[in-house]
């Protein structure tokens, strides 16, 4: 979880200016919100990976030698649907902003949609490599 939190944290941090509510925080203010959206990542991740996990019957899957399509999908697909779903909570009740460099989709950022594509298929990258050097 400590490679998750990472990347996440690196995400957040860097798309922290495209966030228009953001943009008076002090830089430990900031940081500091990265860091509580970055544990909120972190359990979006593992109650993906659960799932993903309970749908394979394997927690290991990310490191089973043949691809694993459905546990892939519900993974990056859940973690799409928690972010999208609170994304539009966020913003509904004025939890965030975003600036006006921030490009969106039907009203949600692109960004928080690319880090529920790009940092999964990282995180799956990474815990396919440690767990098979342990087998």
């Amino acid at each position: 979880m400590l490679t998750t939190a990472a990347l996440h944290f690196v995400w957040e941090m860097g798309q922290g200016r495209r966030f228009a509510s953001m943009a008076p925080l002090s830089f430990w203010r900031a940081t500091l919100l990265c860091a509580r959206a970055t544990a909120g990542d972190v359990v979006i991740t593992a109650v993906a990976f659960a799932i993903a996990a309970a749908a394979a019957r394997n927690a290991r899957w990310p490191a089973e030698r043949r691809q694993a399509f459905l546990p892939i999908a519900i993974f990056i697909a859940l973690g799409l649907a928690f972010t999208v779903a609170y994304e539009i909570h966020a913003i509904a009740i004025g939890q965030w902003s975003y600036a006006k460099t921030m490009p969106t989709i039907a009203g949600v950022g692109v960004l928080p949609i690319l880090q529920w594509l790009v940092i999964p298929i990282a995180e799956l990258a990474v815990f396919r490599f440690l767990w098979r050097s342990r087998v």
